[in-house]
């Protein structure tokens, strides 16, 4: 089974590249809206139960001009602007465990033009979720899309989940 989760829009604006990749995916995978809510966030990721699927891959927008795929998520929350409830969080830890955690899946193999490896995934509730993601299921991997909605990246996304998904069941 596999999971694929987007976040709803935020900063006031009425779309979200991830979700909007995330709705055009085949039914054969499972989906699931994020809130970008720093008081929401952790108990929807603990409802998904993520240990019960083969893969979980997460989709978050950046200000990026190439799809990123992220190898570490970070201990800790730096919002550089209110969450959709209109939190702010200057500096905290998101939970009592490792500094970082890593990606179990070698994800330098997806690398191309178009996708580059990143070891930053920000301190926003991207990151947040990605942490609370790895502590459920190592087999979980973030990839941030660019705000464009060139239809070559979108298409790029799509081939990239596709080829993430096929390695999986290879393994």
């Amino acid at each position: 089974m596999i999971l694929i989760t987007a976040f709803e829009p935020f900063d006031k604006r009425d779309h979200n590249q991830s979700l909007e990749i995330l709705q055009k995916l085949d039914a054969r995978y499972q989906k699931v809206v994020l809130p970008v809510s720093v008081s929401k966030i952790a108990s929807v990721m603990n409802k998904l139960h993520l240990e019960q699927y083969s893969l979980v891959v997460m989709m978050g927008e950046a200000n990026r001009t190439k799809i990123t795929i992220e190898q570490y998520a970070y201990n800790e929350i730096k919002m550089r602007i209110p969450d959709n409830d209109g939190i702010k969080i200057e500096d905290k830890t998101i939970s009592t465990g490792k500094a970082r955690i890593e990606t179990n899946r070698d994800v330098s193999q997806y690398l191309d033009e178009l996708v580059e490896l990143s070891t930053d995934p920000g301190r926003y509730l991207c990151n947040m979720a990605y942490y609370l993601g790895l502590t459920q299921n190592r087999n979980t991997v973030f990839i941030h899309v660019p705000i464009s909605s060139d239809r070559d990246i979108l298409r790029k996304v799509e081939a990239l989940i596709n080829a993430i998904e096929k390695d999986s069941n290879t393994r």
